[in-house]
């Protein structure tokens, strides 16, 4: 019961073990039941990335995103969205061990095509040759776009219950609208210890940089 400790031994041993999922989890209950649910959303998120398929950190991050007070719709995309769900099934690691496994198969299967002494033969090779070529460049192609966005998009989590988004870096600029705790956020550029921020439904604005969780 003592989660205000329970968080900063946790913390403490995340400069030791930066990416251990299970660490991550635990630490994400602790701060859920210190009522710190944007710190909690954020740890979930990111032992999620290191754990895609944990029913118990799916459940717990479904459950910690309920009680966000932001819902906030993003235009439709079929495509992106399938997309997203079925990179989410797999690491990166296990991504690029399958795009790897599915190049060799391809390399395997041409130089059996080319030896094969019968015709007959490289027709029964050829069937293979083309579905596996067709996988890799889908496979391929999405771990691509998986690396850039693992490289290039960073996102954070709102901490404190409400947070003032304003039309430029500084307290001076307009406010522009507000977010609250758990919501999550593209983090687009830096300036000072003001972070611009973008969300699904294309509202962006400034927030102060203490009050990101970056993933």
């Amino acid at each position: 019961g003592l989660y205000r400790e329970a968080t900063a031994i946790y913390e403490a041993l995340l400069e030791v073990a930066p990416n251990n999922p299970h660490l991550l989890y635990n630490l994400g209950n602790a701060y859920y039941k210190d009522d710190q649910l944007g710190r909690a959303i954020a740890r979930y998120e990111q032992a999620s990335r290191l754990l895609p398929r944990d029913e118990d950190i799916l459940f717990n991050l479904r459950l910690a995103r309920k009680q966000t007070r932001d819902k906030i719709d993003a235009p439709p995309q079929p495509l992106l969205q399938a997309l997203s769900r079925a990179q989410r099934v797999l690491t990166i690691e296990e991504h690029t061990i399958l795009a790897l496994a599915l190049y060799y198969a391809v390399t395997f299967v041409l130089l059996v095509r080319i030896a094969a002494p019968t015709r007959a033969g490289r027709r029964i090779v050829s069937k293979l040759f083309f579905p596996l070529i067709a996988l890799l460049i889908v496979f391929g192609l999405s771990l691509g776009v998986r690396l850039y966005a693992h490289v290039a998009v960073k996102e954070g989590i709102v901490i404190p219950h409400e947070a003032t988004v304003r039309s430029g870096p500084g307290q001076d600029f307009t406010e522009v609208f507000v977010v609250h705790e758990g919501t999550k956020a593209r983090l687009r550029n830096a300036r000072g210890q003001w972070v611009q921020i973008s969300l699904p439904n294309g509202l962006n604005g400034w927030v102060a940089a203490e009050d990101m969780e970056p993933l």
